[in-house]
């Protein structure tokens, strides 16, 4: 691994997949789980929100609900805060779950 920080790394992940497709949310901590980066599950969790938070702020990335494993989106309005939620990183009885997409992506 670089000398890049856990959030460093994380941004840049998270940018290069939003390059090419949609991001999941529980994607970024599936990241950090599979990284070098030694964190606890809750320090993860709140690094994935903080790149979320980040992403969105920039104006890189904006929150939707879409559906698996169609990627369907089913919600292209929710509010960023969802993250904040303790199901942020799963996905409903349903295959509903929070990803990232472009801001152009509607």
């Amino acid at each position: 691994m670089s000398d890049a920080t856990a959030a460093e790394w994380l941004l840049e992940e998270a940018l290069d997949h939003l390059e090419r497709d949609t991001l999941g949310v529980y994607e970024l901590l599936c990241l950090l789980r599979g990284s070098d980066y030694d964190l606890e599950d809750e320090q993860a969790k709140a690094l994935a929100r903080q790149t979320v938070a980040a992403l969105v702020t920039d104006g890189k990335a904006r929150v939707v609900r879409l559906r698996w494993p169609t990627n369907e989106e089913i919600d292209a309005a929710v509010d960023p805060s969802a993250i904040e939620e303790d199901t942020a990183f799963e996905s409903t009885e349903t295959g509903a779950y929070l990803a990232l997409v472009p801001p152009d992506t509607d």
